[in-house]
């Protein structure tokens, strides 16, 4: 596919997703990107998915590039600046005030807010009920269907 065609269904797609997503994009930091990742990124993954993850710009154009999304090369380099700046590994001590008590949330709450899918939230929530609280962090692994790899990316923003 040309350029040209892929830059025109990426504005049309762009177009569509961000007039139907106005709610995601107004929890999403203001900056140029914004309207992107709110049109691209979270129509697939959820708002969690691209909260929580901390890569950086070079890392987060990688992952577009991976998905096959329909961007420009301008749209991409504004995609990646943005998430690289707003969900970067130096990013997470901004979001520590958007930690989330794993012991007292709801499943929907860990759903929303740390990017969990129904089953793996409604898995935290039956183990803590079986099992107690959870200490730390490395405690949600014996949660069975989690990904070790996913609670190690938002490890910084779960409280107990």
């Amino acid at each position: 596919m040309s350029i040209r065609k892929r830059s025109s269904w990426s504005v049309v797609l762009v177009g569509i997703m961000v007039a139907t997503s106005p709610i995601i994009s107004q929890e999403l930091p203001e900056g140029e990107g914004k309207d992107l990742v709110a049109g691209v990124c979270s129509r697939c993954h959820g708002l969690g998915n691209v909260t929580n993850s901390r890569f950086t710009k070079e890392e987060w154009r990688n992952v577009v590039i991976d998905m096959d999304v329909p961007l420009s090369d301008a749209e991409l380099d504004t995609l990646a600046e943005y998430l690289g700046k707003n969900f970067g590994p130096e990013s997470s001590s901004k979001n520590a005030e958007n930690t989330i008590n794993v012991n007292k949330a709801s499943a929907k709450e860990l759903e929303s807010n740390l990017g969990f899918s129904a089953d793996e939230a409604g898995g935290i929530i039956a183990y803590r009920e079986q099992h107690g609280n959870f200490k730390e962090w490395e405690d949600l692994k014996k949660v069975p269907g989690l990904s070790a790899e996913k609670i190690e990316k938002i490890k910084g923003r779960l409280s107990f």
